[in-house]
C-alpha cells in the first residue's frame, strides 16, 4: 500500500505503508470472512480456535493479515 511521500525516509520507503499485526479479534474475524467468501481457497479442515490447542505460537505468527491469507490458503482443505 502506498501513502503520501514521507519526507523523512528516501526512495520507496518514504512511500511504503506497512500492515500492523492484528488482535485475536481482528484476526477471528479475518479468519471467518476469508472461509466465507471463497471456501475453494480458504478452507481448512479446522477452525480459528482449534490452532490454540494446537500450537499458541502459531498465533503471533498469522497476527499479519498477509501472513493469515496465505496460511488459509497453504492448509487449505487440509486437517
Amino acid at each position: 500500500m502506498y501513502d503520501e511521500n514521507d519526507e523523512n525516509e528516501e526512495g520507496l520507503a518514504s512511500y511504503v505503508f506497512w500492515l500492523t499485526p492484528m488482535n485475536m479479534k481482528e484476526m477471528k474475524g479475518a479468519w471467518q470472512n476469508y472461509v466465507i467468501s471463497d471456501k475453494s481457497r480458504f478452507k481448512p479442515l479446522f477452525s480459528f480456535d482449534d490452532i490454540a490447542t494446537f500450537d499458541r505460537g502459531v498465533y503471533n505468527q498469522i497476527s499479519n493479515p498477509l501472513v493469515l491469507k496465505l496460511f488459509l490458503e497453504i492448509f487449505n482443505g487440509k486437517p
